[in-house]
C-alpha cells in the first residue's frame, strides 16, 4: 500500500476511490485499524512499513513520510497529524 501511496501517478483518483469504499462500509474496520497502527510516528504501522521498505536515499525521514501518507487515508490534515502542543 505504501508503494501505491508514494508512486501512484494520480493519487487523487485513488484517494477518491478509497473514500467511496469507506463511505459504503466496505472497510468496516478501516479507520480503526489505521488509527491504532498509525496513531503516532512511533506506532507499529510506520515501524513495520519502514522495516519492509528499508532505507531510502530520496527521503530524509522515511518513517515520517510513511506516517503522513497513511494518515492521509484517515483523512487527517498535516496539522491534525502533528498538533502543536501548548
Amino acid at each position: 500500500m505504501y508503494f501505491i501511496l508514494r508512486y501512484a501517478p494520480d493519487i487523487d483518483i485513488i484517494m477518491e476511490e478509497i473514500s467511496c469504499y469507506k463511505e459504503n462500509k466496505y472497510f468496516n474496520n478501516f479507520i480503526e485499524n489505521l488509527s491504532s497502527y498509525f496513531e503516532r510516528i512511533s506506532s507499529p504501522g510506520p515501524l513495520l512499513v519502514e522495516q519492509e521498505n528499508g532505507p531510502d536515499a530520496y527521503i530524509d525521514d522515511l518513517r515520517q513520510d510513511i506516517f503522513e501518507r497513511f494518515n492521509t487515508l484517515r483523512g487527517l490534515t498535516p496539522l491534525e497529524m502533528n498538533p502543536v502542543r501548548a
